[in-house]
């Protein structure tokens, strides 16, 4: 019995083995490409982690247009407009209320939590 049980679960193995292998192979080549920069694009995002700074943020993101404060913002993706991320940081250094416009620095402000990638339009001013 467990001989013939063991022997159906491998043949089901197989099976799924060359299912998922042949539907892959069956995509067409613009779809595998599209995928394959999706998924480049995603390890690279996911590289930003909870206590780096703005400065880090910035080499890969630019600010969303529209309303934020210092310590919450959206952020675009440089390589698609599309793909965005929601950041929220602490203010290091200098009071809150100082922006970049100000001639404040606030590129050393820590990230305390990081949204996963989303897709939306980009919001503009």
């Amino acid at each position: 019995m467990k001989k013939k049980l063991s022997l159906l679960l491998s043949a089901a193995l197989v099976s799924l083995t060359f299912v998922v292998s042949t539907s892959r192979s069956a995509l067409p080549q613009e779809t595998c490409d599209h995928t394959k920069w999706l998924e480049g694009s995603l390890e690279e995002i996911e590289t930003i982690k909870v206590g780096m700074t703005r400065r880090d943020l910035m080499k890969l993101f630019r600010e969303q247009g529209g309303l934020f404060t210092r310590t919450q913002q959206q952020f675009v993706y440089r390589k698609s407009p599309y793909i965005q991320v929601t950041v929220k940081f602490e203010a290091i250094g200098q009071p809150v209320i100082i922006l970049p416009e100000d001639g404040g620095d606030i590129s050393n402000d820590k990230i305390v939590e990081i949204s996963g990638p989303f897709i939306s339009r980009e919001m503009s001013d």
